[in-house]
């Protein structure tokens, strides 16, 4: 029978290889999910520093869900509404997260007049072509549109609150979400410009 201490020491090696193999499986989880939220930030970075001007755009209409978010806007417009831009979003979105599952969802329509919100949900099957309400939003009340390199789009109201919507480019039932990411933050930045330009010429 070995001495106690000997005991004790072969115990402790048997530890500790065991945190180093933990060790290892946690680097081996790690690393994979730093490069993919490293290529997530390049590619939400490389959709937010594009200068060109935003041409006229219809948004393209070839899948279910598109043809779902565009029947259930075309009731709604007004005379000489039209749509430029529409998306699937996310308004719980986890700050970081990699991936977001259940909860709120919503089918976005951009106008040439106001944003148009259709209420859904997301499930851990995906999102369902739902309408679980209607609400909208002018586009005189919105200050600015931000993309933060989490893919998170913010809209910045003049009442002073904020929304959150994640848009994922990588969508295949939604063929607009790269525009939406893409042109958002360039409209509403000119817009905002040109209200400023118009505020100066008035108060000269």
């Amino acid at each position: 029978m070995p001495p106690p201490a000997e005991t004790a020491e072969s115990q402790g090696s048997a530890l500790w290889r065991e945190i180093k193999g933990l060790l290892w499986v946690l680097l081996a989880m790690m690393i994979p999910v730093s490069l993919a939220k490293l290529w997530k930030a390049r590619r939400y970075r490389a959709l937010s520093n594009v200068t060109a001007p935003v041409d006229a755009v219809v948004p393209v209409i070839t899948t279910e869900g598109d043809r779902f978010i565009s029947n259930q806007v075309a009731p709604l417009l007004r005379s000489r509404e039209q749509v430029t831009h529409q998306a699937f979003v996310r308004s719980n979105a986890v700050e970081g997260a990699l991936i977001n599952l259940g909860g709120p969802a919503q089918f976005v329509a951009l106008t040439n007049e106001r944003f148009i919100v259709i209420e859904t949900h997301a499930g851990l099957r995906g999102v369902r072509l739902e309408n679980r309400g209607i609400q909208s939003i002018e586009r005189s009340a919105v200050a600015g549109v931000e993309l933060g390199t989490d893919g998170v789009v913010r809209i910045l109201l003049r009442d002073g609150k904020p929304r959150r919507l994640a848009v994922d480019p990588r969508q295949r039932r939604f063929s607009n979400q790269e525009a939406f990411l893409r042109d958002l933050p360039r409209l509403f930045s000119t817009a905002t410009k040109q209200a400023e330009v118009s505020n100066t010429k008035a108060s000269g």
